[in-house]
């Protein structure tokens, strides 16, 4: 099937062609005609909600939309690539800190930190 049969071309701004195919009425997908030889994709965000928020922290970051986006989708990919922690290894690391502590010598048994740290009504010295 060819693109004329499913998709309704109109012609954006800037030169943009918008296809919106048949068979996803709510779906507009963006080519730019105006790189050479390439064909560049864009994003239509049907939520206005989700619309509003991009706009509001863009102007908040004194950023672009796309530049926004991207940050957030470079962050996320990060997060994905990141080596995943193993619980039980950060529970031996506090273990192994914790019997460090244990072995620090005590130097006066009878001074509580509290004494130092605060007066008799519990406010900070």
């Amino acid at each position: 099937m060819d693109t004329a049969s499913y998709c309704k071309r109109t012609l954006g701004r800037d030169g943009i062609v918008v296809k919106k195919p048949s068979v996803a009425p709510n779906l507009e997908i963006y080519y730019d005609n105006s790189r050479k030889g390439t064909l560049a994709m864009g994003l239509s965000i049907k939520n206005d909600a989700t619309e509003a928020k991009i706009r509001r922290l863009a102007k908040a970051r004194k950023m672009s939309m796309t530049a926004l986006i991207t940050l957030a989708i470079d962050n996320e990919l990060a997060k994905e690539s990141a080596p995943k922690k193993d619980p039980e290894k950060i529970m031996a690391a506090i273990r192994q800190i914790q019997a460090q502590v244990a072995k620090l010598p005590v130097i006066d048994p009878t001074v509580n930190a509290d004494d130092w740290m605060y007066d008799e009504n519990g406010l900070p010295h």
